[in-house]
């Protein structure tokens, strides 16, 4: 299920010019009409003044386990907290609420504090994982004749984000020593996003469902 190689950065016919030397092709939203995804619709509902102005790239997946096991419905999205930004600081992590299956943000993440890995790119997969440890997987949920298409461009960022750090530090990265050691890793992969985590963001409380717990 594991590669342990990078992914192509021309990955869904992004058409980059190769690691350093990427093209600075914006990243569009996934929905082509335009329209604002779930998650920017969640956030325009007057719920989260402090977010309604964030431009979000965001996509749907379902968590799955190391095993591809389908747990829960997650949104993800990328923001940035200042327009003076060039990239995203932030992670947002959402997903039905249990009463009533409406959208519930889970969490809101600054990226300096989160690992996104490509874990399998021929089942859409990435990986997601905090620096305490816990981790999780994330599978895109998508119309087959856009799902290339729309990884593509999560791998496209996940790129761009690397190449482009001024700190050094490098929030998004493919760890090859992580694809080796998956095996190894402690028990606390394939859960849920626990609730300690998602307190660590921006004091927006909550988890994804523990229903589907992975073994």
């Amino acid at each position: 299920m594991k590669r342990g190689h990078e992914p192509k950065p021309a990955f869904g016919g992004a058409g980059e010019a190769g690691p350093g030397v990427m093209a600075e092709r914006p990243l569009v939203p996934a929905c082509p009409t335009g329209r604002p995804g779930r998650l920017q619709r969640h956030l325009l509902s007057g719920e989260f003044d402090q977010l309604r102005d964030f431009p979000i790239f965001e996509s749907n997946f379902v968590q799955v386990t190391r095993l591809g096991e389908v747990a829960n419905k997650v949104t993800m999205g990328v923001a940035a907290s200042s327009p003076a930004l060039e990239l995203p600081d932030l992670l947002l992590l959402a997903g039905p609420a249990k009463e009533n299956g409406h959208l519930q943000l889970f969490g809101l993440f600054p990226l300096q504090f989160v690992q996104l890995f490509v874990h399998d790119e021929s089942r859409w997969q990435l990986k997601v994982k905090f620096r305490t440890g816990r981790a999780f997987y994330l599978q895109l949920r998508a119309p087959p004749e856009s799902r290339d298409r729309e990884f593509g461009q999560w791998v496209r960022l996940l790129y761009r984000l690397r190449f482009h750090s001024a700190q050094g530090a490098v929030p998004f990265t493919q760890d090859y020593s992580a694809l080796e050691d998956d095996e190894d890793d402690d028990e606390d992969e394939d859960r849920d996003l626990p609730a300690g985590e998602a307190r660590k963001g921006r004091g927006v409380g909550g988890a994804p469902g523990s229903e589907g717990r992975g073994s």
